[in-house]
């Protein structure tokens, strides 16, 4: 007989959710793949019934290396918080790092570098890292508990890596698509996050993404229901945390592009005005004035945005400084 070698059980597995990512799933899978790790590790990919031909991109890869990718198909669309639980369920390993079919990763030691952290610091339940093309918007911090996490969403899935035991009796709202949020929330209640300031994923803004690619309103929705299920399940006692990260969220949704016409763009962000009044006003009124105001000034503050583009004011701003100060 010939004795069949079984591959060693994982010490972190990837966790990548997929659907309709086949123009860019390939990267996702190649850059987990490129890590240089001291110890194995294993690729759990569920996709979400994808129609355009994510599952057989991926399959072709799992052929190339049966070893680690490991792919669970699904026979009709679950949504994200019923795929995320059935690929979560199928993780081996005690540590769990996350990265959807859109995204990738930038640097070659990411797994490494988190799993090390989390292995020696029993008191921190995750940690992340800065993701590119997405804005840090904290001060940096060695570590962030509870609150600071429920105030920004100040990391992308991307960046997260976690104990899969801190994951137990995590249960995702059916109704609510931010499964991220909920999950941080979770984890951060089982110990702290960890933060390696140094950028190691990165983010994709595309039309069809879970968040990018989604119409305002459906944005405005989806921040409301992680609001107020995250509200539910801590008692309200960290409201004035999640209704300043949602009012936040209202302000990241100001922003316009400068390369599109600006009026459509502002009338479609009048939605805005209800949920800032109705919702964030009574825990920060200050600061939902300040936003409303921003909304009824956009148009003008847009104009000299492009106006100093194209003037080129920056630029003429910089070389007046460097002639001031030459350096030896």
């Amino acid at each position: 007989m010939i004795d069949v070698v079984s591959p060693p059980v994982p010490l972190a597995s990837v966790l990548m959710l997929t659907c309709n990512h086949a123009a860019f799933v390939e990267e996702a899978v190649r850059s987990v793949l490129a890590q240089q790790c001291d110890f194995p590790f294993e690729i759990v990919l569920a996709d979400d019934a994808s129609t355009d031909g994510t599952l057989e991109k991926v399959l072709d890869l799992q052929r190339l290396r049966p070893d680690l990718l490991r792919v669970l198909p699904a026979e009709r669309n679950l949504g994200i918080p019923a795929n995320f639980g059935r690929c979560l369920a199928a993780c081996r390993a005690p540590y769990v790092a996350m990265l959807e079919g859109d995204d990738f990763w930038t640097d070659g030691t990411k797994l490494q570098r988190q799993v090390d952290q989390l292995a020696r610091d029993h008191t921190l339940a995750l940690s992340v890292c800065r993701t590119r093309n997405r804005q840090f918007w904290a001060r940096v911090k060695e570590r962030y508990p509870l609150a600071d996490l429920l105030r920004r969403y100040l990391f992308h899935t991307s960046s997260l890596v976690f104990r899969k035991e801190a994951a137990d009796r995590f249960a995702a709202d059916p109704g609510v698509r931010a499964l991220d949020s909920l999950l941080i929330a979770h984890l951060a209640t089982q110990g702290d996050c960890g933060f390696i300031d140094r950028e190691m994923s990165y983010y994709r803004r595309h039309a069809g993404g879970a968040w990018s690619g989604q119409e305002l309103t459906r944005q405005i929705a989806d921040t409301q229901a992680a609001t107020d299920a995250l509200s539910r399940r801590f008692g309200g006692r960290y409201d004035a945390e999640l209704f300043d990260r949602e009012l936040w969220i209202y302000g990241m949704m100001l922003q316009l592009d400068l390369g599109q016409p600006v009026f459509p763009q502002w009338k479609r962000r009048w939605p805005l005005v209800r949920p800032v009044l109705a919702r964030t006003f009574r825990f920060h009124p200050v600061g939902s004035l300040l936003c409303l105001g921003r909304l009824l000034v956009l148009p003008a503050g847009a104009g000299l945005n492009r106006a100093r583009i194209k003037l080129g004011l920056g630029t003429r701003l910089a070389r007046w400084r460097a002639a001031r100060n030459p350096k030896d």
